[in-house]
């Protein structure tokens, strides 16, 4: 999922802008104004955040690259649904097209070169996929390619035998690695997980936990160690699903002191729901737990991010304060002296610079002592890039996860796959955009309710 944010003047140039960009299969999550200068006649914006599947993006992109320019502005100008339909006629051309070129080349026998008779002219023909819609017609006219006479080529026997020698050792590499994917697939066919050599009482317990996004390797070897630990006992369904939860529930990492530690330092990149988070997590604290709290902005850049939280302290009526870069985090704590808690915010980093690590790390009060510092992710994120995201912030030492958006999750097995891949407990999970009803503490139970789909609802587990 591509999420990504226009700024305009109007709605209507805003959306011309996701439109363009984004294709016709964009869906718009917000629109909201904003004011980059204070006063009463400065300008004011629009800005909309929107989002698109990958695939759908990069059908759009496929199809464009095969477009004239001309075509591209017509097809600009025709409306969403139009354009939607040509896209996927388009695509499928293409996919048509190199579909039936690869059949070509497939069937070729490159091995059969004669010895004595060469032909002496040859032509060329170049591949080039044609759009055919009655949306975009062409009006020009097809230029017919005339072949190219070539002088007589002067043949070196030897050389011959060579290429021969070689291409048949290519035909039989190609020949080896077909036979293998039918030998899987023969095994897939058998029942699921069998090429994984599992046995086939714990095949329907190994598709369900994949389909929910479990790591197909890991459920492998889980249904292999259950298979000799229930022995015969695994053909029956309840006591298999009994023993997977038993072992999720023993392997979920979660943080049981929440509270323990003083400063809650919120790092991540941007776009994952951080500040969010902790607006959560402060009405949570102030209102269901009724704790004293102070919440301080780290110079951030984020449009709006500063204010967001400004309004909120106000509204809980708690201190707010905003600690630029290079400045003592002392002369602020002295007007937090009474407070039991104190959440820091953070700018949204990608950490693929070191400029940037040391930023972050110049936001981070480490001489503090007693800090707890959150790595905050999405669960919209694809796997790798959350595992990815995760390793990088290793850097500054965070301690755990605060993951957020698992409402929006229809599979869940990311939430043991993160835990095999970077080793840190969950603190906190974001269940939807309610304040402070969507923020809950971390539990085992919220994950098995997630991966074995116990409840229909967000409430407490």
């Amino acid at each position: 999922m591509q999420v990504r944010k226009y700024e305009a003047t109007t709605i209507k140039e805003a959306v011309d802008m996701v439109k363009k960009d984004l294709g016709p299969d964009a869906i718009i999550l917000s629109t909201k104004e904003t004011q980059k200068h204070m006063g009463a006649n400065a300008p004011r914006k629009v800005l909309i955040t929107a989002a698109v599947a990958e695939d759908k993006l990069n059908r759009k992109r496929t199809v464009e690259q095969n477009l004239s320019q001309k075509d591209l502005s017509r097809l600009a100008q025709k409306p969403a649904r139009v354009q939607r339909q040509f896209i996927n006629q388009a695509y499928s051309h293409l996919n048509e097209k190199i579909t039936e070129k690869r059949r070509v080349l497939e069937e070729r026998n490159y091995a059969s070169i004669p010895e004595d008779d060469f032909e002496e002219e040859s032509s060329f023909e170049v591949f080039k996929p044609k759009l055919k819609s009655t949306i975009l017609p062409s009006k020009s006219k097809p230029v017919q390619a005339t072949a190219m006479p070539a002088p007589a080529p002067k043949f070196d026997l030897g050389k011959i035998d060579e290429l021969k020698n070689e291409i048949k050792r290519l035909q039989e590499m190609l020949q080896s690695r077909e036979t293998e994917p039918k030998a899987a697939a023969t095994a897939q066919a058998l029942y699921p997980g069998a090429r994984h050599g599992i046995s086939q009482d714990t095949s329907a317990m190994f598709e369900r936990l994949v389909g929910e996004g479990v790591e197909e390797k890991l459920v492998a070897e889980l249904m292999k160690n259950a298979y000799l630990q229930l022995k015969d006992n695994v053909k029956k369904k309840g006591l298999l699903e009994a023993w997977v939860a038993k072992w999720m529930y023993s392997t979920v990492d979660i943080v049981k002191e929440k509270l323990q530690s003083r400063y809650h330092v919120f790092v991540g990149p941007r776009g994952v729901g951080k500040t969010s988070t902790l607006v959560k997590m402060a009405s949570h604290l102030v209102l269901k737990e009724k704790k004293r709290i102070g919440i301080i902005a780290a110079d951030n850049n984020k449009v709006g991010a500063t204010e967001q939280l400004r309004i909120y302290s106000q509204i809980l009526n708690v201190p707010f304060a905003v600690w630029k870069k290079g400045e003592d985090i002392n002369q602020y704590l002295r007007y937090m002296e009474k407070v039991d808690y104190v959440l820091i915010d953070t700018e949204g980093q990608s950490l693929v610079q070191m400029n940037e690590i040391d930023n972050l790390k110049a936001h981070i009060p480490y001489e503090l002592g007693n800090i707890r510092i959150h790595m905050v992710l999405s669960a919209m994120m694809k796997d790798e890039e959350m595992f990815s995201y995760a390793r990088r912030f290793r850097s500054v030492q965070f301690h755990d996860f605060i993951i957020t958006n698992i409402d929006q999750l229809r599979k869940h097995g990311v939430l043991i796959n993160l835990q095999k891949q970077v080793a840190a407990p969950y603190f906190a999970f974001g269940l939807g955009p309610m304040i402070p009803e969507d923020f809950e503490w971390s539990s085992r139970e919220r994950v098995l309710d997630c991966i074995f789909k116990l409840s229909k609802t967000k409430g407490d587990t």
